[in-house]
């Protein structure tokens, strides 16, 4: 769904119901810091968040923070992309340590891609090098209990 989610129930509906997975990373935020507030953001992404949750009890899930970008670096941070993004990350980590749930881990975007330098040049969107960094770092943590039986 990259590029078009906006933590639309009805994705996550679709997400339940139709697709077959064992876990899920979700990462939500940065296409909607522009045009949701955050009080809209934490409505639309708690909701999109439970019925995920509910609809695979068993299954893990990786909340991810918004990956590095050029809102990291910004020098205003009242800059209501830059604000809003902030505050997006907070309501993720919030939401996630009310779970007290194990199978549901919050992963921060920015240890994931841990450098500008692989973002292209909207600082926004990884580059390939950029998301290559982002799956081994997730692939690892995915690999840490309870996302997986394995030592």
């Amino acid at each position: 769904m990259a590029g078009a989610c906006h933590a639309e129930y009805e994705i996550a509906e679709y997400f339940v119901r139709q697709e077959r997975w064992d876990f899920a990373t979700l990462e939500l935020g940065v296409n909607m810091r522009d045009s949701f507030t955050p009080e809209a953001f934490r409505e639309r992404v708690e909701r999109f968040l439970n019925t995920v949750a509910a609809g695979r009890p068993d299954a893990p899930i990786g909340v991810i923070t918004a990956f590095t970008n050029g809102a990291h670096y910004a020098e205003n941070a009242q800059h209501p992309p830059v604000a809003n993004q902030r505050a997006y990350d907070v309501l993720l980590r919030t939401w996630v340590a009310a779970q007290k749930n194990p199978r549901i881990r919050l992963l921060e975007g920015t240890t994931l891609l841990d450098d500008f330098t692989l973002l292209s040049a909207d600082f926004v969107h990884p580059t390939l090098e950029g998301q290559t960094r982002m799956a081994h770092r997730i692939a690892e943590t995915l690999r840490i209990p309870p996302f997986t039986d394995a030592p």
